[in-house]
C-alpha cells in the first residue's frame, strides 16, 4: 500500500545540505552525534508519536567538490494510545559543485512493539529539479 509521508528535515541535515564545498581531498569536515526528539505520525494508521533517541551525521568533502552526507537515527517513543515504536532511519545527501545539483535520499523503518502496523518509507528528491518520489509501505 502506498501512501505519503511527511518526513522531517533536522536542522543539521538542512545546514549542511546548503553549504558550499570548495575542491580539496576528500575527507571528513562534519561529524556529530546528538540526541533528538521529534514528532511523527505512522501514516499506515495515523496514529501521532512521540520520539527520542539519537542521531549521527557525517559529511565528507570528495576530490572533486562534491559532498556525501550520512545521517543515521535511532530512535524511540510512545504514541497518544501507548503503542511504543521504534524508528531506524538513514539519510543520504549528494551534493555536487558543477552544475549545483544533488540527490536527497531517505529512508525509514517505523517499528510499532505492538499490533499497529509497520511503516517502510522511501523518500527521494534529485534538487534543485526534480521530482520527490515517495514510497510508503505498510506491513502487519
Amino acid at each position: 500500500m502506498r501512501r505519503t509521508a511527511a518526513l522531517l528535515l533536522t536542522p543539521i541535515v538542512a545546514v549542511v545540505m546548503f553549504a558550499g564545498a570548495s575542491s580539496a581531498a576528500a575527507e571528513v569536515t562534519f561529524n556529530t552525534r546528538q540526541t533528538v526528539e521529534e514528532f511523527r505520525t505512522n501514516s499506515c494508521n495515523g496514529q501521532f508519536i512521540v520520539l527520542s533517541g539519537w542521531l549521527h551525521a557525517v559529511n565528507y568533502l570528495n576530490k572533486d567538490g562534491s559532498s556525501d552526507l550520512y545521517v543515521n537515527e535511532h530512535v524511540i517513543g510512545v504514541a497518544e494510545d501507548g503503542t511504543q515504536y521504534v524508528l531506524n532511519g538513514q539519510r543520504k545527501i549528494h551534493n555536487a559543485i558543477q552544475p549545483p545539483s544533488g540527490v536527497f535520499d531517505v529512508r525509514t523503518v517505523l517499528v510499532s512493539k505492538g499490533s499497529a502496523p509497520n511503516e517502510h518509507v522511501v523518500l527521494k528528491f534529485p534538487f534543485p529539479e526534480g521530482e520527490i518520489e515517495i514510497e510508503t509501505e505498510c506491513h502487519g
